[in-house]
Order: structure tokens, then C-alpha cells, then sequence
């Protein structure tokens, strides 16, 4: 998981080919896609992004019309603070817009006023003013904050200009990987079911020596 505020319309890009190369390299310490985990990225957009919405989710998807989720294990929620900002409290989203007012406030007051008590525990709530206290008073961290956020933003440029070009790619492995873990399926059902390899293998798109293969498997198992 992976929280980042956007402040700028092309870090959208940016982080979206970050996610979709950790995903992608996900597979290879993987047998296959059903071990893979969810990457789940949480943007928070400091200008409108939902048209009204707080949160709007995005996955993995066809880029036709009927844009098909291939994968609910790649995630992009967008959180617009623009309308946490004007929102009130409900029963289904205190938290997140407190915690949405809590990064667009500078003011102390205004921040234990929205922790309150149901965000934090008690040592855990004055440990982070205690620390936002003392960063804030500091000017060597202030300096090397700065200084950070420009190298940062130097790096992911950098990193964005050379994965760009593999993001295709990812989606394509990754896409494919979750249809080839659908076909696999598939072909145990019908397998079950007795029918011939032969149909099976017109069916699912796998080669006669893979079915061949689950055969052996569930004759194992």
C-alpha cells in the first residue's frame, strides 16, 4: 500500500506506472497470480478529481467500453480533498474526512480538534503532535525536508521517463497472467466433467500438453 499526495495533474501518470511496475514485478517471485497480493495506492488530490465524490476506486481494466476488471488486486483510490473540505461528518465517512482535513490544516488547533479520540489512541495521538511539534520548530529538518522533496521529485521523473515505457508491458503480463489463471480453471471443470482435451484445448486457448499436465495433477492430488 502506498499513500502520496497529488499536487501536480502529471503525478497521476507518475504513480499509476510506480503501481503498475510493482505489481507486474510481483509476479516474479510468484507460481502464479492467484499469490500475488493487492497493490493498493492511495492518492490524495489537494484539486478536484471526482466530480463531487470523496473517493473514487479505480482497477485493473479493458480500455474499451465495457471496461472489464481484470484484476481487483490493482488498486488506485482517489481522495479528493477539495470535497472532504466542504463535506460534514456522517456515520460512513468521519474518518476519512477527518484524517483528509488533518493533511490540508497547518494549524495545531485544528488538528487535535479533528483527531479527537476516535482516530488515535491516547500515546499515539501525543506522540504525533509531539512530533509535529518538534519537526515543525526545526529548521535542519525543514531544510532536509525541502531538499528531500526535490530530489524525490527529480527521482520519480526520472523513474517515470524509463518505466512509461514498460507499463504496456505490465498490464499486458498481468492481464494475461489473470486470464491464463481463468483458463486453468476452466479446463478443470470440463476436465471433470470427462470431456475430450482436444475441445478443452479450442476452449481455453491451453496447449493439449498443459491439459495434459492438470490431468496428471488432479490424478496426484
Amino acid at each position: 500500500m502506498k499513500y502520496q499526495i497529488i499536487r501536480q495533474p502529471e503525478e497521476k501518470k507518475e504513480t499509476k506506472v510506480f503501481l503498475s511496475r510493482v505489481h507486474g514485478g510481483a509476479l516474479e517471485y510468484r507460481q502464479n497470480y492467484n499469490e500475488v497480493g493487492t497493490s493498493w495506492q492511495i492518492r490524495f488530490n489537494d484539486k478536484s478529481c471526482n466530480k463531487g465524490k470523496l473517493v473514487k476506486t479505480y482497477y485493473l481494466t479493458s480500455q474499451d467500453e465495457d471496461r472489464e476488471i481484470y484484476s481487483e488486486k490493482f488498486r488506485i483510490d482517489n481522495v479528493d480533498l477539495v470535497v472532504a473540505e466542504k463535506m460534514s461528518y456522517n456515520d460512513d465517512n468521519e474518518k476519512r474526512v477527518r484524517w483528509c482535513k488533518i493533511l490540508t490544516t497547518s494549524s495545531r488547533d485544528e488538528i487535535v480538534k479533528e483527531l479527537g479520540d476516535k482516530l488515535m489512541d491516547e500515546k499515539a495521538r501525543e506522540k504525533l503532535l509531539e512530533n509535529i511539534e518538534r519537526n515543525s520548530r526545526d529548521e535542519e529538518v525543514i531544510n532536509i525536508y525541502e531538499m528531500y522533496s526535490t530530489q524525490q521529485m527529480e527521482r520519480e521523473a526520472e523513474m517515470y521517463e524509463a518505466l512509461e515505457k514498460n507499463t504496456k508491458e505490465v498490464t499486458e503480463r498481468v492481464t494475461n497472467e489473470v486470464k491464463r489463471e481463468d483458463s486453468i480453471e476452466t479446463a478443470k471443470k470440463m476436465l471433470s466433467k470427462k470431456l475430450d482435451i482436444e475441445l478443452i484445448s479450442d476452449i481455453t486457448g491451453l496447449s493439449e500438453t498443459e491439459i495434459k499436465c492438470l490431468i496428471n495433477e488432479q490424478e496426484i492430488l
